[in-house]
């Protein structure tokens, strides 16, 4: 959820501050909600992890590798991640760019249409 909120904020909110006040505030906008971010992050109380044992650092990275590849359905769920992140480099990147450009939206309209629409049918599809 905080990946969504992160995206909604980021891109769509983004633009539709840097049409209706300037991008010089847009961007004071995201620094001020990334430091507050990291200043929350810091002042939290940080919780004990359990230890995970191994015998050496190659086998810390190489069993939890082994354990991924026996498992079932490993192959189909790579693909799907895969194919998932390609789409989402599509649609952040070249489906606003052609919508401004190309299409002549305004910068509400991307930041709302693209960013907050897609954004709700991502989290209502979660749970169909």
């Amino acid at each position: 959820m905080g990946r969504c909120l992160g995206t909604l904020v980021s891109g769509g909110l983004l633009l539709v501050v840097a049409e209706h006040i300037a991008w010089k505030w847009s961007y004071i906008f995201i620094e001020i909600t990334l430091g507050s971010s990291v200043i929350s992050a810091w002042l939290a109380p940080e919780t004990p992890l359990p230890m995970a044992l191994y015998k050496s650092l190659r086998a810390a990275f190489s069993e939890p590798i082994k354990e991924l590849y026996h498992r079932e359905n490993i192959l189909l769920i790579l693909v799907f991640l895969v194919l998932l992140k390609c789409r989402d480099g599509f649609l952040g990147s070249l489906v606003p760019t052609s919508l401004l450009q190309e299409l002549h939206f305004s910068l509400s309209q991307v930041g709302l249409g693209v960013k907050v629409f897609s954004m709700i049918a991502t989290i209502i599809g979660i749970f169909y």
